[in-house]
């Protein structure tokens, strides 16, 4: 498991970073802002809910170049 802003991701030509984009299942929110074509092969910003883009939580799962659009939940602490 790792975590990485999208610039850092997106200017990643070698090392742990380019070789997860490349290979690994990724969780990418706001799929909406992500600039696609640099992530990954996959169209991710199709997973964006079109009437609310921006919606907390909003994201995509890619999988060998399968994007599926997921919610992820948050608790809160009451």
């Amino acid at each position: 498991v790792a975590a990485a802003g999208i610039d850092a991701v997106c200017a990643a030509y070698r090392g742990p970073l380019a070789t997860w984009r490349a290979g690994a299942t990724l969780l990418v929110l706001r799929p909406a802002v992500v600039p696609a074509a640099q992530l990954t092969a996959a169209d991710v910003a199709a997973a964006a809910d079109p009437v609310r883009p921006f919606h907390p939580g909003r994201g995509a799962v890619v999988d060998r170049g399968v994007v599926v659009p997921v919610q992820v939940a948050r608790v809160s602490s009451g």
